[in-house]
């Protein structure tokens, strides 16, 4: 064996350790965790990068989810003034009790300990989290509050997370009598308009996202969480009112009485208004495509629908037009399939004009007859 050969075989094992090093020293930051501290201290994500001395590609690198170095994620984590593991993909998120003292303190509410959800990237491209609460006075009610800091964003950023709170807690107004729809009972803002909190009644449950990913949701109750749905979007289409942002994660589902109440009303719109049209949509696979765009019309929410009632049959959310052909394994024939399939179009001028074509064939789904 020549000098040459013994060398290259020399290096290789010591090249794959250094491989196999390099990829434990990489770790994936938590997108919504960054987005948070961004909101709460820098206006924009140079301004950010500037704050936490990284160059800003490294933002976008976790944004789109993909591993940094673990020697740079300790340099954003020092900045930040907390640990490496709070910032990580893999963890929850926690409060010390100082900030649980602090910047969540209300003047009306309390927070259950222990109840913080982890953070929450809303369609708006705002960072949320949920939380239990308690009146301070009424010790018998409890609320099911919604926590925004953007003590550091833009001025027109505040503006945005001041008009979908407002938005939110007009619908639930309007829709009060309605018991698919949240009941909306108090919003703040309070530290110069950069601590908002909204106060929605507390109902028992988590949101049918987690239900589903649990498989906690059986066949048979099927029909009555998409009627319990779908009532509460024809109450908003009676007020002149396009949910636009349906899913699963917006609608909390109670497993004691598979009762359902739609609870994110922020991206609503209110066709008797001239209400404006967000520009930072989050990805969401049941929005009807001409959202995006700026048109919004009840057919956006039937678009919605069909798009849960295929995840509920099928199991997953397949994609367009994927979705159309995998629900006739589910549903062989009959209303519920042709008026679904309809309701799936990518033209809203081809789908049914009511919700309540759907809700007429729901019946399908226990064996029923239902008229087209």
């Amino acid at each position: 064996m020549t000098g040459a050969k013994r060398q290259r075989r020399g290096q290789q094992p010591t090249r794959d350790r250094q491989v196999k090093r390099e990829h434990m020293d990489l770790v994936r930051i938590d997108p919504a965790k960054l987005l948070w501290y961004r909101q709460r201290i820098a206006k924009s994500k140079t301004a950010f990068a500037d704050h936490l001395m990284i160059d800003r590609k490294v933002i976008y690198r976790i944004e789109d989810g993909l591993a940094i170095k673990r020697t740079t994620a300790m340099d954003i984590a020092r900045a930040l003034e907390t640990s490496v593991e709070e910032l990580l993909l893999t963890t929850g998120v926690t409060l010390s009790v100082e900030e649980q003292l602090s910047p969540w303190k209300h003047p009306e509410w309390e927070v259950i300990p222990g109840t913080f959800s982890s953070l929450r990237v809303m369609s708006n491209g705002l960072v949320m989290r949920t939380a239990k609460v308690r009146h301070r006075v009424l010790s018998d009610e409890y609320g099911r509050a919604k926590l925004y800091d953007i003590a550091g964003m833009a001025v027109a950023v505040r503006n945005q997370c001041k008009d979908a709170l407002v938005r939110h807690a007009t619908v639930c107004r309007r829709l009060r009598e309605c018991p698919y729809i949240s009941t909306n009972l108090t919003m703040t803002a309070l530290q110069d308009e950069s601590i908002w909190t909204m106060v929605d009644s507390w109902v028992d449950g988590a949101s049918l996202a987690e239900a589903l990913d649990a498989n906690a949701v059986s066949r048979e109750h099927f029909e009555s969480v998409l009627t319990e749905v779908g009532s509460g979007i024809k109450a908003l289409h009676a007020a002149q009112i396009v949910l636009r942002e349906l899913q699963p994660e917006s609608i909390l589902y109670c497993p004691v009485t598979s009762c359902c109440v739609l609870m994110d009303l922020e991206l609503a719109k209110l066709l008797d208004f001239d209400t404006t049209v967000s520009s930072r949509w989050v990805n969401n696979p049941y929005r009807a495509p001409e959202v995006a765009g700026g048109t919004a019309r009840p057919q956006a929410d039937i678009y919605s629908f069909a798009r849960l009632i295929v995840r509920l049959l099928v199991g997953t959310l397949p994609e367009l037009p994927d979705d159309a052909e995998q629900l006739r394994s589910y549903l062989p024939g009959g209303c519920l399939l042709d008026v679904t399939s309809r309701a799936l179009s990518p033209n809203w001028k081809k789908r049914p004009a009511s919700i309540d074509h759907l809700l007429a064939a729901l019946p399908e789904l226990r064996g029923n007859d239902a008229q087209c």
